[in-house]
C-alpha cells in the first residue's frame, strides 16, 4: 500500500496513528509506504518511534528548463530502437523486481500509438556501458532511472547521460523536472543547474 497524499496541518503523529489503525481493518498483513520531507519532523520522528523500517533516503532537487543552457557531453550516446533494443534489455533486465521492465517498456514505445517515454543508451568501444530512461508529461519531464554495466555508479557515465537528456528535454520544450538523488550524484546535478528542495524519506510498516 502506498499514500499518495496525507494532508494534515496539525496532531501528525496522531493522525498517522489513527489511519494505521484504520488500514489494519481492512488492509491486514499488507506493507504501507509512508515517503516524508526530512523538514516533516513529527512524523518523522512518530514513524521512528512506532518502529518502522527506513528504506530509501534520496535528495530532492528541480530543475527549470528556460535556465538551463544545453551542454556537451562525451561519449557515443544512441536513442534506442528496435535495432539496439537487446543492448538495453540485457543491461536493464538485471535489475530485479522492477514494474517497468524491458518486457513493458518494449510495448510501450514500440506498439501503443502514444507513447511518452525516451531511452539513451552510452557506449564505450561499441560496448554498451549505460542507459538513462526518462518520461514526459505535458511540462514536466520525469527520470525513472540510470542504469550502469554491473550496477556499479560511474561518475562520468552519469553526468553523460544526464547531460543528454537534459539537452533534449530541452529542445522538446519540457519546462521542469523533479530528481531524486543519492549522495554520488549531488556534485553532478549542482553543477548542472539543479536547486536543492529537501531531504526525502521513505519508511515502511508491516501490518499485523
Amino acid at each position: 500500500m502506498g499514500i499518495r497524499v496525507f494532508n494534515v496541518k496539525e496532531f501528525k503523529g496522531k493522525s498517522i496513528e489513527e489511519f494505521i489503525e484504520y488500514a489494519k481493518q481492512y488492509f491486514s498483513k499488507y506493507t504501507i509506504f509512508f515517503g516524508l520531507p526530512s523538514k516533516n519532523i513529527e512524523s518523522v520522528n512518530y514513524l521512528k518511534k512506532i518502529g518502522t523500517t527506513k528504506v530509501e533516503e534520496n535528495y530532492v532537487y528541480t530543475l527549470n528548463f528556460e535556465e538551463y543552457q544545453p551542454k556537451e557531453y562525451d561519449g557515443e550516446i544512441i536513442k534506442v530502437n528496435e535495432e539496439n533494443w537487446n543492448d538495453f534489455s540485457n543491461l536493464h533486465d538485471k535489475i530485479e523486481g522492477i514494474y517497468w521492465n524491458s518486457e513493458r517498456l518494449y510495448k510501450q514505445i514500440f506498439t501503443l500509438t502514444k507513447n511518452n517515454w525516451n531511452i539513451y543508451l552510452y557506449y564505450e568501444e561499441g560496448q554498451v556501458k549505460g542507459t538513462i530512461y526518462f518520461v514526459y508529461t505535458p511540462l514536466l519531464m520525469e527520470i525513472f532511472g540510470v542504469d550502469f554495466q554491473d550496477n556499479k555508479f560511474d561518475k562520468k557515465i552519469m553526468n553523460n547521460l544526464l547531460i543528454k537528456a537534459l539537452n533534449v528535454s530541452k529542445s522538446d520544450g519540457q519546462k521542469y523536472m523533479t530528481y531524486f538523488v543519492g549522495e554520488e550524484e549531488i556534485d553532478i546535478v549542482e553543477k548542472l543547474g539543479f536547486k536543492f528542495l529537501d531531504k526525502y524519506e521513505l519508511y515502511k510498516l508491516e501490518l499485523n
